[in-house]
């Protein structure tokens, strides 16, 4: 026996990681996130950044898809030449005062002159 430490190298075990992750990048990418969020849970989320990072690198070892391109794989909708429709306006804030008799609630609860 030495003393020296022997060096790990995963050849195949890594190959057959990668190729799981590949073949089920779903799986892999959950298994990512919750090991990501015990890390933050152990850490009390100080390094979120740094362990959103590591996450990101593992996921391109693997050879991950991007999210965006999973994301991007579903069919368009029926209308995609149609324009987009437009934003409506917020409906007007209404009173919840209650009104007294006679009043209008065309001008918003006030009186008319006359």
């Amino acid at each position: 026996m030495s003393n020296n430490p022997q060096k790990f190298n995963g050849g195949e075990y890594v190959d057959k990681a990668r190729d799981a992750a590949r073949d089920n990048p779903d799986k892999a990418r959950s298994a990512i996130d919750k090991v990501q969020e015990a890390a933050n849970r152990r850490t009390g989320g100080k390094f979120g950044s740094l362990i959103d990072k590591a996450g990101d690198f593992v996921e391109d070892k693997l050879g991950l898809p991007e999210e965006k391109a999973a994301e991007d794989t579903t069919p368009a909708p029926k209308d995609a030449g149609a324009p987009a429709p437009k934003p409506q306006a917020p409906a007007p804030k209404q009173d919840s005062a209650p009104r007294e008799s006679g009043q209008s609630d065309s001008t918003g609860g006030g009186v008319l002159p006359g």
